[in-house]
C-alpha cells in the first residue's frame, strides 16, 4: 500500500483558486510551534556559560545562547515561507502576498537586529541602541501581521456567510480566538516589558497562538487523521512513511 493508492491525500486538496496550498500553511505553523520548544531545548542541552536561565527573560534573549542556531534557522525558515505566501486568486490575494510579505521581512530583521543582550555581563562592542528597537519594532510589526491574518484574512470565504457550514463557523471562531487572544498577550508582554519583567511566557503563547490558526487553516487536522488511519502500515513500513509525507507536501504546496 503507497500513498497512490489511497483514496485521500494526506494533505487535503486546495480550492481551485489557493496559489499556495495547505501543506504550506502547516509548514508555518509547524515552525511556530517549535520555536520556542526548540530554543529552550538547545540552550538546556548546551548551557551558556556565565548566562542563566532566568537571565533568559524572552525568546529573543536565547539570541546570545546556544539557542541562537534554533532561533535564527527556525525565523530564516519561516521568512522564507512567508515570502513565498501567495494565498488565494481572489479579491484578497493581493492583502495575504502583502500581509506574508512583511510579516516574511520582519522575522528577518528579528534575526539581523538582536535585542538587547541579557545578563550582567558587559554589551558587546557592536552593540547600539538602535539595534534593540529596530528589534522591537520589527517584532511588533511580525505579530501584528499574524494578527491581521487571524482577524481579517482567515475568516474570508468564497461563500456567502449564510452558506457557511459548521466546519467554517468553527474555524472562524478558532481565528478570531486567535487573533484576540495573541493580541491581549503581546499588549501584556508590553506591560511586563516596560516593567522589566520576563515576557518569555507571554512570546510564547502568542507563538503558539498563531500556530495554531495557521495549523487550522492548513487543515492539520485532517492530515493527522488520516496519518492515524495509516498508522498501522506505517508501523511496519516507515520508508513508505517518509515517502508518502514527501509526496503529500509536494502535492500540498504550490
Amino acid at each position: 500500500m503507497s500513498f497512490r493508492d489511497q483514496p485521500e491525500r494526506l494533505i487535503p486538496e486546495p480550492r481551485a483558486d489557493d496559489r499556495t496550498g495547505h501543506g504550506h500553511r502547516q509548514v508555518i505553523g509547524w515552525l511556530g510551534a517549535l520555536l520556542p520548544v526548540f530554543v529552550v531545548g538547545l540552550d538546556r542541552l548546551r548551557p551558556t556559560e556565565g548566562l542563566l536561565p532566568n537571565e533568559l527573560s524572552s525568546i529573543s534573549a536565547y539570541h546570545y545562547s546556544s539557542g541562537v542556531v534554533a532561533f535564527a534557522g527556525i525565523l530564516a525558515a519561516l521568512a522564507v515561507y512567508l515570502i513565498t505566501y501567495r494565498g488565494y486568486e481572489n479579491a484578497d490575494g493581493r492583502k495575504d502576498r502583502a500581509a506574508s510579505t512583511v510579516a516574511g521581512w520582519a522575522a528577518v530583521l528579528v534575526i539581523l537586529f538582536p535585542t538587547h543582550p541579557p545578563g550582567n555581563e558587559p554589551d558587546p562592542t557592536w552593540w547600539m541602541d538602535p539595534i534593540g528597537t529596530i528589534h522591537y519594532v520589527a517584532a511588533v510589526t511580525l505579530f501584528a501581521a499574524f494578527i491581521y491574518f487571524c482577524l481579517r484574512l482567515f475568516p474570508k470565504s468564497s461563500s456567502p456567510r449564510p452558506e457557511w457550514d459548521k466546519d467554517k463557523r468553527m474555524r472562524n471562531a478558532i481565528y478570531g480566538t486567535c487573533g484576540v487572544g495573541m493580541a491581549v498577550t503581546l499588549g501584556l508582554a508590553v506591560m511586563a516589558g516596560r516593567r522589566g519583567a520576563p515576557i518569555f511566557w507571554h512570546e510564547t503563547l502568542a507563538l503558539e497562538l498563531f500556530a495554531f490558526s495557521w495549523l487550522v487553516k492548513g487543515k492539520a487536522d485532517r492530515t493527522a487523521a488520516r496519518l492515524l488511519k495509516r498508522a498501522g502500515h506505517y508501523a511496519t513500513h516507515p520508508a513508505q512513511a517518509v515517502t508518502d509525507l514527501g509526496k503529500a507536501m509536494r502535492d500540498g504546496s504550490r
